[in-house]
């Protein structure tokens, strides 16, 4: 219903073991661990940027930046 990407973002979101990932969540194809299986998986880099997005935006998150990570108001990095 949300599309594909969105899909595949919100299933990683709520099937991550945080416990697990987390140490290694910046490392280039470090695998995420299904917290309902127990499984690795490795999603591509639009999925680990929308998982890190949505991870931070309740602590003040990635506020007023674009998804490659440029601020919206033009004002650099």
């Amino acid at each position: 219903m949300i599309g594909p990407e969105a899909e595949a973002t919100v299933s990683t979101y709520a099937s991550c073991d945080r416990t697990a990932t987390s140490p290694a969540l910046t490392a280039p194809g470090s695998p995420f661990r299904d917290r309902f299986t127990g499984r690795p998986h490795h999603p591509g880099t639009r999925t680990r940027r929308d998982f890190a997005e949505l991870t931070a935006a309740p602590y003040g998150g990635i506020r007023g930046r674009d998804r490659s990570g440029n601020r919206r108001d033009g004002s650099g990095n």
